[in-house]
This record gives C-alpha cells, sequence and structure tokens, in this order.
C-alpha cells in the first residue's frame, strides 16, 4: 500500500512539473521593414541571439528603443524573457510576439515555471532564442510572374 501511495505521489509531481513551448509562426513579407523594440529590463543576449537569427534570413529589421520610435515600421517585435536562480541561473520564460500593425501575427512562448524538479529546465538560453526565432519568422517570397526562359 506504501509502494502504490508512493508511486502516485511521483506521478502527481511529475505531471506538476511541465515545460511548455508554444509557437504561431508570423508569415513576413519578403519586403518587410521590422523593428524590434528593445526590451531594456531583459538580459542583452535575448536580442543580440534574435538579431543574428534575423540577419541569417535576411530579415531587414532595426532596433529600436520604444513603442513610439517603431511606428513608422508595419512590422514589430517585442520580446520579454526572465530568469531564475535554482542551484544555477537559468532562463524560466521567453515570449516573443510579432506585429504587424496592430495585429498580432504570431508569438513564440517558451515557459518552464512550472519546471519543478525538472533537470531539462536548465538550457542554453542562446540556442532557445535561436530556435524560437528560426520556427516564429517564416517568410514570404514574391516569385516573378512573368519570367521569361531561354
Amino acid at each position: 500500500m506504501k509502494k502504490i501511495i508512493a508511486l502516485g505521489a511521483i506521478v502527481i509531481f511529475m505531471t506538476a512539473c511541465s515545460i511548455k513551448q508554444t509557437l504561431e509562426p508570423a508569415q513576413l513579407a519578403s519586403d518587410a521593414d521590422v523593428c524590434v523594440v528593445n526590451n531594456p529590463k531583459v538580459r542583452d543576449g535575448v536580442l543580440s541571439a534574435m538579431s543574428d537569427v534575423l540577419a541569417e534570413k535576411g530579415v531587414a529589421y532595426r532596433i529600436v528603443e520604444s513603442d513610439e520610435s517603431a511606428a513608422s515600421c508595419d512590422w514589430r517585435i517585442k520580446y520579454t524573457a526572465n530568469w531564475h536562480w535554482d542551484l544555477a541561473v537559468y532562463m524560466t520564460y521567453v515570449r516573443i510576439d510579432v506585429y504587424y500593425k496592430e495585429s498580432l501575427e504570431g508569438f513564440a512562448e517558451y515557459d518552464s515555471r512550472r519546471g519543478g524538479g525538472r533537470l531539462d529546465k536548465f538550457i542554453d538560453a542562446d540556442a532557445k532564442i535561436r530556435e524560437l526565432v528560426e520556427e516564429l519568422i517564416q517568410r514570404e517570397y514574391a516569385f516573378l510572374l512573368n519570367r521569361s526562359y531561354g
């Protein structure tokens, strides 16, 4: 009987410890001009990792300091991230939102705040940011319709 209770407690504990990742890709036009709104409350590495991926994807972007500065851009990227300490400092949460004008077009979210006793919550934050941005930013390419061959 004690073994069954102990096993039940372990099952309940493990199901309460979850790590979630949710993603809804954004389809950016090939000529999209993107403003990334700097969040000074977040470690610089997040912005750096996002910038690297955007550059690799050929996305024309600029970093701005506020939403007001981003008003001239049709596309905006906003983000937040949090770190906590549990044996080591690790990223527990990140959310990246992509807006077209005032409409949320896509987002990526990683959440290990309920990761509890799971050791896989200790991730490489840079690699996770890169993964999320890679999957989040999709490009729509315009194809030439009147192309001659020959």
